[in-house]
This record gives C-alpha cells, structure tokens and sequence, in this order.
C-alpha cells in the first residue's frame, strides 16, 4: 500500500504540469493551437512515460532521488511538449519559442507558489502512520493542482468576456519575471525554525500578493479591451449616422428633382415636338442634352437590397472620387442578416483599406478602380473587395505586413473586420497578385448560410 501511494505522490506533478501550460497558452493566453487534442495527448502520454521512469528510479525508502537519467528524462519530456506546443501553434517562430519559454515558465511558478503556500499555512503532517502522511501529501498536491487549473480557468472566463485577444509577448514576460522573483524571494529556509516562523507572515503576504498580481495584469488587460471596444463601437456608431445622414439626404434630394422633373415632362414634351416639328435637330439634340444632365446630378447607390450598405457605398464613392479612383459595386445582399454596426465595420474598412490603397498610386485614373462585389451561393454569402496597388502586400499567418512606423495603431481595421465577422460564423481572407501595372490586392469575407 505504501508503495502504491510513493508512486502516486511521483506520477502527480510531470503528468498534469503538461496539460497544464497547453490549457494556459490555449485557453488562458489564447494562442491558437491547431491539433490541440494532439497536443494534450503528447503532453499525458509524456507525463506517464516520465513518471513511470521515475517510480522505478525509487530508493529503498521509497523517495526519488534527483540523478543524472532523471534528469535526462525531465529535459526529454519538456523538450518534446515545448517542440509540440511551437510547431502546433500560429505565428512567427521566435514569438512561438517566446510564447512556450514564457508559459512553461509561468505554469511552473504559480504551481511552486501555491506549494510555498500550502507548506506555509499547512507545515504537513507528521505520524508514524507513512500511508495516513502519504495519503495527505498526495491529497494536498492534487489539490495545488486543482487550484492552479481553477486561477487559470477564472482568467480565462474573465477573458473570453472581454478580450478574445492573444496576450503580448510583453506581458508573458513581465509575469515570468514578477513569477521567478517571487518564488527566489519566497524560498524558506527549513534549517532555522526561529527564521522560518519570523518570516512566515511576510512569505505568505508574498505569494498572495504575486497571485494577486497574475489576476490584476490580467483584468486590466481585460477591462482595457472592453473599453476599447466600446470607443470602436462609438466610431462605427458614429460613421454610420453620418453614413445614413448623407444618404437620406441624397434620397431626398434625388426624389424631389424626380418629381419636379416629372411635372415639367408635359412641358418638356410639348417644347421637343414643336422643335420636331419644325426639324431644328441641333436645338432637340441640345435640349435633351440638358435634361440628362439633370437627371445625373444626384446618383443614389441602393443597389444592394441593404438601406445600411447602399449609405456606406454612397459615402465611400465620393471619398473614392475625391482620392482620384472610382468605387464600382455589384450584387445584392441577401441571406444574411448582419447588424447596422457590423455591416459598417465590415463594409467600411474594407473600402477604407482600398481606398487608401489607390490613393497613393501614380498610375493613370482608369485604372484606379475599386470593385465591390456581393455574391450568394446556395451555402455562402461573399462580400469582396478588390483594388489595385502599386507595392506587393505581404501577408503572412493572415495578418498584413505593414511598413509604416507606428505599427501599433496599424492593423486595427482588419481586427474589426475580423470580429464583426466572426459574430455570424464569417471569415477574412487576403491574397495579393501582380497585374501589369502592379499589384491586385483582393479580400473577401465569406459567410456561411443555414441549410
């Protein structure tokens, strides 16, 4: 019984410290792991193969003593769920080896602090009874265990609320770092009990407060998102108001020359027959070129079945123009029923992004064209926009490469675009392709329709 419970106490820490770091980087950091089942399996079936070889490595009292094949042994299991984790997840690879490095880190501390706090508030349990102590040490650790899943799994329900995003490499580091001080400083000194006792107060005010201080980082980051959120919210808002003023206003002003040209018809009629009449070709053909102009002067776009689309269009057509391009659109939308908001997030930096695009061109006006372009399928709805480009986008792990210096500001629209879409199940895509004259940037957001 004994043994069964040493090999118990062993198997507990390598089998759950891997599946462990893959929840936090996947549920708590959100970083998108692709094949996370895979990596969960390789993860427990690392942990078992480390524990077994631990168990048979006991002494003839039972503990583990720390030698150079365990070693080995632990290096292995590490280095094989640190290569699993960088080859699974997205991005570039010096930010997967600082992601993995920073939150195997991280797991490994908060689980040596509870374990400080635990041997602080509980000293252990001593008896000549080893399977009522072993029973203890092992019910405590898989209780550090289970608090230390439960404090990752309240960050991340507190994120998945408010901030979907994935945490910077900064603030990996940053929590490394406060982690590794905390558990230096936190170490006790067992051989002196007068010391120990002293200090007892200040280590567990210690280890509360850098636990403390993982969930704060966390919630500010969270809150600061949120209100993010809502500042982007009210510039949509706001753009879109300004989109419907404008075109209700051009509709207005449309259907009022309608029907002041509609009553001058009977005279407008009358004044073309009489120059038939008398065959004065050159006045008919005068005149009619003026009541075209008159019908040409005020252009509405509701074209797309959408009164919120037909208002951003027309918008955007007159920025398009006064960058020296023209905005062509086609289609209608049907089959999809997306909110004001998330039409203007969608629709508006997609041609925004185009728009600034050929604003920057040398080329000749006619081929400053942006094209817009609804389509359904009987499983899909596409919203396309495609426009040309003097210079190569580069596109990498779905994110734009940007060559401006405030990188940071930069990117913002296709984040918008991203999440708005992803209410409704859509997704982003980007592809870049030379033409003649440079290059043809292309985005389509595809969204999938009910059966």
């Amino acid at each position: 019984m004994t043994d069964i419970l040493y090999a118990l106490l062993i198997v507990i820490p390598p089998l759950f410290l891997g599946p462990l770091t893959v929840y936090f980087i996947s549920g708590t950091s959100r970083y998108r792991l692709r094949g996370i089942k895979w990596v969960y399996l390789i993860s427990i079936i690392t942990g078992i193969i480390t524990s077994v070889f631990m168990v048979n490595s006991r002494d003839e009292s039972g503990s583990v003593e720390v030698t150079g094949s365990i070693l080995v042994v632990v290096l292995i299991q590490i280095f094989i769920l640190f290569a699993a984790l960088v080859i699974s997840m997205e991005g570039k690879w010096w930010k997967r080896i600082l992601v993995v490095f920073f939150s195997m880190d991280i797991v490994s501390d908060v689980r040596n602090i509870l374990s400080s706090l635990k041997s602080q508030l509980f000293p252990g349990v001593q008896g000549d009874n080893k399977a009522i102590v072993l029973t203890v040490f092992i019910l405590t650790e898989l209780l550090i265990m289970f608090l230390e899943f439960i404090f990752f799994a309240m960050i991340a329900r507190l994120r998945k609320e408010k901030d979907e995003e994935a945490v910077p490499i900064p603030v990996l580091l940053a929590l490394s770092l406060i982690l590794t001080l905390a558990t230096g400083i936190g170490y006790e000194d067992n051989s002196d009990p007068d010391f120990a006792s002293a200090t007892k107060p200040f280590f567990i005010l210690l280890s509360l407060s850098a636990l403390a201080f993982v969930f704060l980082l966390f919630y500010i980051r969270a809150t600061r998102k949120e209100r993010d959120d809502y500042i982007a919210l009210n510039h949509a808002n706001e753009d879109l108001i300004e989109s419907e003023a404008r075109y209700f206003e051009a509709a207005a002003r449309s259907d009022t020359e309608v029907r002041a040209m509609r009553h001058d018809m009977k005279n407008n009629i009358q004044v073309l027959m009489l120059l038939l009449e008398n065959k004065e070709y050159d006045k008919m053909r005068e005149y009619l070129g003026e009541l075209g102009e008159g019908l040409s002067t005020t252009e509405v776009s509701a074209h797309t079945g959408d009164t919120i689309a037909d208002a951003i269009i027309m918008r955007k057509k007159e920025e398009a123009k006064q960058a020296g391009a023209t905005l062509k659109s086609s289609g209608v939308i049907s089959g999809v029923d997306i909110s004001p908001t998330d039409m203007c997030k969608i629709l508006a930096n997609l041609l925004d992004n185009a728009i600034e695009a050929v604003s920057g061109m040398e080329t000749d006006g006619a081929f400053k064209v942006i094209d817009l372009d609804f389509r359904k399928t009987d499983n899909f709805f596409m919203i396309s926009v495609s426009n040309p480009t003097e210079h190569e986008v580069v596109i990498r792990n779905g994110e734009i490469e940007t060559n401006k210096s405030d990188k940071k500001s930069h990117g913002f629209g296709i984040k918008n675009i991203r999440n708005a879409a992803s209410c409704y199940g859509g997704e982003l895509s980007m592809k870049c392709t030379p033409i003649s004259y440079g290059y043809l940037f292309e985005s389509q957001v595809l969204f999938p329709l009910d059966p």
